[in-house]
């Protein structure tokens, strides 16, 4: 006999194997064009079987969404709560150039970021879920840089907010584009956005009043 936890796992290995199906699926056609027979063939099951885990598209898209904003958390939950804005940065920074197949942030992103992008412009029931993982990213960014600003470490004329979304937002054009302009490679987003958040978050310079007279 299965015990609870072993249900639980194969459930939840049955809805990832599904997620994984029909995120190869949306890679290639499109969410619109991606009809859930195509998903239950790439998943190797029947219809049946994948509503049980999922209604339908729309709760596909939901949980991918929601499930990178979990792994995004967890990554930026290891980052040591007295670090600084740009330490955070370039933590998010050195975990995407890592080679981790099994936890791999960066593997079929730039095209996934604009489908997802592109349904939430107009679908009801996903804008929220995207739009609140937005939210919580830069609120962990914000956080940092109103640190910094308070410590001194950057200048308390700083707007956080501002600044977090920015740099959010840069980070997915850069890798929205890549989806489509072989000019910029996914590889290089990372080291851009250490650059980015370092020239946006320059320590502040402390000066003296003979220094000021010169």
């Amino acid at each position: 006999m299965k015990t609870k936890g072993a249900r639980s796992h194969n459930y939840d290995s049955r809805r990832r194997g599904i997620l994984d199906a029909a995120t190869r699926c949306f890679g290639r056609s499109g969410f619109h064009a991606t009809s859930m027979k195509e998903i239950c063939d790439e998943a190797a099951m029947s219809p049946g079987a994948l509503y049980r885990y999922f209604a339908a598209k729309d709760d596909i898209i939901i949980e991918m969404v929601s499930a990178e904003r979990h792994e995004w958390e967890a990554l930026l939950l290891t980052v040591p709560a007295d670090a600084s804005a740009i330490d955070l940065v370039d933590a998010v920074a050195q975990r995407l150039e890592e080679e981790e197949p099994e936890v791999d942030l960066m593997d079929g992103a730039p095209v996934m970021l604009l489908e997802v992008l592109a349904e939430a412009s107009r679908n009801p029931r996903v804008r929220p879920v995207v739009v609140a993982s937005y939210h919580v990213m830069t609120a962990h960014l914000a956080e940092r840089i109103r640190a910094d600003a308070a410590a001194g470490r950057i200048s308390a004329s700083i707007d956080p907010d501002a600044v977090a979304t920015f740099i959010i937002a840069a980070f997915d054009g850069l890798l929205a584009r890549s989806a489509v302009d072989s000019a910029v490679q996914p590889d290089a987003i990372p080291a851009l956005l250490r650059d980015l958040a370092r020239s946006l978050l320059q320590p502040c310079l402390l000066y003296t009043s003979d220094a000021a007279d010169d």
